[in-house]
């Protein structure tokens, strides 16, 4: 059945439910939960699909989402292969990709309204009694939280996902690299919202999942102290955003495109959106898949416009 193209679409549940093309990346979560280590950082350019990544995690691993898990995963390879940990967390996940840079104070404040409402939601989903004091600061809420969630849930444990980490630290270093290097010599809050995560996989924390760009930020916020293993180079893991060669031609035949019409667009996705690899060893090359999607509704929207039967 030819299905809908995702560009844009980085919510797993709305892809899936309103039938949009899915690249079944669903095995990766089996190899990241036969991994020995827990806590993990993953790093690819932007527009590479991370977000819909981590929807993928929340939504396998989120224990309210039990009952539609059939629905949600039925028809993927982790839905016929389920792992032991399925739906078995209460899910914290945060989202730093919408921070004013301006100013120091503008950065703090965006970073703490940002947790308090990733905070707000969690403790609504999962019952949590738990009062939010806005005087404190984002580190003091979060330590707060945990410990709220250690009283109440004393069973359960808690899978923090932390996408786009660093999306506003790069912003800083791109545009003013003094501001950064106030935010990070002078200013110690994020530095201790980090610490106080740390500090949060000794009683309540069990697994933490972490997306970004670039590496140098995340030692610059915990100084050093190791709070999540680097997959990044890991060639099992080349593939886990992105599109691989094949993938991206399922996509083209899903959409009826003709060998012959393939043979003119490859190329052209190849020269502008391909040719990555994120190991030396990597057998595939990987494809920006947000772009690739772009370019493929482009050119689809306008054989339909123009009434084209050929690209």
């Amino acid at each position: 059945m030819k299905l809908k193209i995702p560009y844009g679409i980085s919510n797993y549940e709305e892809l899936v439910t309103e039938n949009y093309y899915y690249v079944d990346k669903t095995k990766y979560i089996e190899k990241l939960e036969e991994l020995p280590e827990k806590r993990i950082m993953f790093l690819r350019p932007r527009k590479f699909g991370k977000t819909l990544f981590t929807s993928i995690l929340e939504n396998y691993y989120d224990k309210s989402k039990i009952e539609c898990f059939e629905k949600l995963y039925g028809n993927t390879y982790i839905g016929k292969n389920p792992t032991k940990l399925r739906n078995s967390y209460c899910i914290l996940k945060f989202n730093f990709s919408n921070i004013d840079t301006s100013t120091e104070e503008t950065t703090i404040r965006d970073f703490k309204n940002s947790t308090i409402e990733s905070i707000r939601l969690f403790i609504e989903k999962y019952n949590i009694d738990f009062h939010i004091n806005e005087n404190y600061e984002a580190e003091e809420i979060l330590n707060s939280l945990f410990m709220a969630f250690l009283i109440q849930k004393s069973n359960e444990e808690i899978y923090v996902i932390i996408d786009e980490y660093d999306y506003f630290a790069n912003e800083l270093l791109e545009f003013n690299p003094e501001e950064f290097d106030v935010l990070v010599s002078k200013s110690k809050k994020i530095r201790r919202w980090y610490e106080i995560l740390k500090k949060g996989t000794e009683t309540v924390v069990d697994r933490i999942f972490i997306t970004g760009v670039a590496p140098i930020t995340l030692d610059s916020f915990t100084s050093g102290f190791n709070i999540a293993t680097d997959i990044t180079e890991d060639e099992e893991f080349n593939g886990m955003v992105g599109f691989t060669g094949e993938e991206l031609k399922e996509i083209l035949n899903n959409q009826e495109i003709s060998q012959k019409e393939q043979e003119k667009i490859i190329p052209i996705m190849k020269e502008n959106y391909g040719g990555y690899k994120f190991c030396l060893k990597a057998k595939n090359q990987i494809y920006n898949s947000n772009m690739c999607l772009y370019f493929l509704s482009r050119i689809l929207s306008f054989t339909v416009k123009n009434g084209n039967t050929h690209l």
